[in-house]
């Protein structure tokens, strides 16, 4: 085993939080998010199509 998989991991764990907490992420079309179907014999969940989002940044609140 890779002995850094686990710094990777927690790497793309801490930049996958950040885009979150600092980012709104919608549906183009306003709907709800689709949940893409479960791929057989495999542990991921894949989509053939693509997905369009809007991106945005979050109004944080401001301490005074």
């Amino acid at each position: 085993m890779c002995k850094g998989r686990a710094f990777a991991f927690k790497e793309i764990m801490l930049f996958s939080a950040a885009i979150i907490s600092m980012w709104e992420i919608d549906p183009v079309d306003g709907g709800k998010w689709k949940m893409p179907k479960h791929r057989k014999a495999t542990a991921v969940y894949g989509t053939d199509s693509s997905t369009r989002v809007w991106i945005k940044q979050r109004k944080l609140p401001v301490k005074e």
